[in-house]
């Protein structure tokens, strides 16, 4: 049996958390329907740009 799909915001009467949950469900949703190599490519750049924090800091 398939979960029931979330509620829409005005429907769920979309509280602060409640809001938050759909939309990060949501950006998942999206996220995986791309490409592995798509969103291995992003996780790289996002690694090697907060690493840059890391070494500025050092400095």
């Amino acid at each position: 049996m398939k979960p029931a799909p979330p509620k829409p915001p005005e429907a769920a009467g979309a509280n602060g958390r409640e809001l938050d949950e759909l939309v990060r469900l949501r950006r998942l949703r999206e996220q995986a329907r791309r490409p592995l190599a798509v969103n291995l490519a992003e996780g790289i750049a996002l690694s090697e740009f907060l690493s840059s924090f890391t070494g500025a800091a050092r400095r």
